[in-house]
């Protein structure tokens, strides 16, 4: 007889998982497709189908990746629709590049002004964005 052996995945995840990568498969110049990107030039697998960047937080957990109000680097921040000039409806994501020691951290990100183009900014964390790791 042969044995089944299903795969355990952690409820609690952590950043570098590769549960569903198969690849980059956002559309080219967006958010979405720089996120994956530079995930993966800093050795973090991410899930190919997270949906629009305001829902990355929502639908991370399922791939089991934990998702939290703490910046890391390499975390995605996936903000809300409207939130600090994201999109009203599609919401954005940025990466976490680095994180400074009074609460600030930069972020680096797509598509802000138009497609490919980059934008680096330093934000503040109260509590009200979404990381996933």
């Amino acid at each position: 007889p042969t044995a089944f052996i299903r795969p355990i995945r952690s409820l609690a995840g952590g950043q570098g998982t590769s549960n569903g990568d198969y690849g980059n498969a956002y559309a080219a110049g967006q958010c979405t497709y720089w996120a994956y990107e530079r995930r993966r030039q800093m050795g973090i697998g991410t899930p190919s189908y997270l949906g629009n960047g305001g829902d990355w937080w929502r639908n991370a957990p399922s791939y089991g990746l934990r998702v939290d109000h703490n910046p890391q680097v390499g975390a995605a921040l996936s903000f809300l629709p409207g939130q600090d000039g994201a999109d009203g409806t599609y919401g954005h994501v940025a990466v976490v590049e680095a994180v400074y020691g009074d609460g600030t951290f930069q972020i680096s990100e797509m598509n802000v002004g138009g497609l490919w183009m980059m934008n680096y900014r330093t934000l503040t964390n109260l509590g009200q964005y979404w990381f996933v790791h």
